[in-house]
C-alpha cells in the first residue's frame, strides 16, 4: 500500500441514496482520538439537522474501558441521534464507499495520512487545523476543510460537501508533489 500513490476514480457524488448524510469517524473509540468534541458538535446541530447525519464509527472500542463505556452511554441519551459502531475494518475501499465524507477530530494527530486515503477516496473531510492533518490540508489549499476550534464543525459540517472543486486541486497537488519519487528525492538532497 503507498498512500502517495493515488487510485484512478471519479469524484464520488454526493447526492446518497439514503435520507442521511453518512460522515465516517475512522479510528480506535478512546479519548485520545478527540471524540469528546463529538459532544460539541451533536449539541451545536439543530435537532431538523441532526436528523440528516448517520455518524458510523469505524475502529476498535474496549468495551471494558471505563471511557468507552461513559462515551456509549452519553450518545445513547441523544434520542434523535443516528449512530452506528461498525468495529475494525479491514478493506478500505469497503469503509470510504460506505460514507459521504470523514470528520477526523483528534487535534494532535501527528501524521495525517487519513487525509491522503480521504482524498484518495474522493471524499471531502474535515479536521483540525493543527497536527499532522491541518498541515497537509494547508499544503494541499485546503484549507475549508479544516476547523480552528471545535464549535466551528457543526456549521462547516453541512457546508463542507459543496467543496468538491477543492478535492480536484488536492489531487493535483498529490499527483505533484506528494509521490513516492518526489519523496525519494527530498530524502536524497538531505545528504
Amino acid at each position: 500500500y503507498d498512500p502517495f500513490r493515488l487510485t484512478n476514480c471519479s469524484l464520488k457524488s454526493l447526492e446518497t441514496d439514503s435520507k442521511l448524510f453518512k460522515v465516517g469517524i475512522l479510528g480506535r473509540v478512546t479519548q485520545s482520538k478527540g471524540l469528546d468534541h463529538f459532544f460539541n458538535l451533536v449539541e451545536s446541530l439543530s435537532l431538523p439537522q441532526l436528523k440528516k447525519y448517520c455518524f458510523l464509527f469505524f475502529g476498535s472500542a474496549d468495551s471494558n474501558d471505563d471511557w468507552v463505556i461513559n462515551f456509549k452511554n452519553r450518545l445513547s441519551n441523544y434520542n434523535d441521534l443516528n449512530y452506528h459502531f461498525m468495529g475494525f475494518v479491514f478493506d478500505q475501499s469497503k469503509l470510504y464507499s460506505s460514507i459521504d465524507m470523514l470528520l477526523h477530530l483528534n487535534e494532535n494527530e501527528p501524521l495525517g495520512r487519513i487525509i491522503f486515503e480521504t482524498i484518495n477516496a474522493n471524499l471531502p473531510f474535515l479536521c483540525s487545523c493543527k497536527g499532522g492533518t491541518g498541515e497537509l490540508a494547508r499544503n494541499l489549499r485546503l484549507g475549508h476543510f479544516t476547523f480552528e476550534n471545535v464549535s466551528e464543525i457543526g456549521s462547516k459540517i453541512g457546508k463542507i460537501h459543496q467543496q468538491n472543486e477543492l478535492l480536484i486541486t488536492a489531487r493535483k497537488v498529490i499527483e505533484q508533489e506528494y509521490t513516492s519519487e518526489q519523496y525519494a528525492k527530498r530524502i536524497e538532497k538531505l545528504f
